[in-house]
């Protein structure tokens, strides 16, 4: 597996909605990140869509923050990435 605080990067995009523990990935990102690396956490909308997951699989962005912070992450950012889906740029909290 990946080292802790072994890469600058991780994109992360409709991976939590898959898993029963969503704070076991969040974690994992928290440790394999440097100090200085950031995530891109990209996820479904909850709003209903015709292209997508059921409604009960996706996450709100008020509970990914939530899990963002609790593994110890901050949001620095939430760029639009449209095409039915909502985004947070995180880094390590300092």
């Amino acid at each position: 597996g990946l080292g802790m605080g072994s890469v600058d990067w991780v994109i992360a995009k409709d991976v939590l909605l898959q898993n029963k523990d969503k704070s076991i990935i969040m974690r994992e990102v928290a440790r394999i990140l440097k100090p200085t690396g950031r995530a891109l956490i990209v996820e479904w909308d909850p709003e209903d869509s015709i292209v997508g997951p059921e409604q009960e699989l996706r996450i709100k962005p008020a509970e990914m923050k939530q899990i963002i912070e609790e593994a110890g992450l901050t949001v620095v950012e939430e760029p639009s990435v449209g095409g039915f889906h909502y985004a947070f740029l995180v880094e390590k909290q300092h």
